[in-house]
């Protein structure tokens, strides 16, 4: 890449494609999931009531690895969406995400099930 355009090998313009990496929870989507289970603790209020759902989470993770903010991109009941929120808010450090190799600030969509098992 010189002065923003790119070439290949035989010095031919070339298209330009972002190499996009996306933030992770450190250990992988196996250790999230384990995380989760561990620390999203279903509401006696929700079990009693029967009340189940899906949340989905937007969180925009730093370069420093810190989750900055949390967006609720489908709500669930306010209740089951704290829990999770507060369980996410207690992760620990990301791997931040890059763009072209540099640690950019990224987002990560979280999706999570509150079912009941009777």
């Amino acid at each position: 890449m010189v002065k923003e355009k790119c070439f290949d090998s035989k010095i031919n313009n070339a298209d330009f494609l972002p190499i996009i990496t996306n933030p992770s929870f450190v250990g992988g989507e196996n250790d999230m999931n384990l995380y989760l289970m561990n620390n999203v603790h279903y509401p006696r209020q929700a079990v009693d009531n029967g009340i189940e759902g899906r949340v989905v989470l937007k969180l925009w993770v730093e370069k420093t690895g810190y989750i900055d903010s949390i967006e609720v991109l489908s709500k669930s009941q306010p209740l089951l969406d704290n829990v999770l929120i507060q369980a996410v808010k207690n992760m620990p450090l990301w791997i931040p995400g890059k763009a072209d190799c540099e640690t950019q600030k990224a987002h990560f969509t979280l999706p999570f099930v509150f079912k009941i098992d009777y």
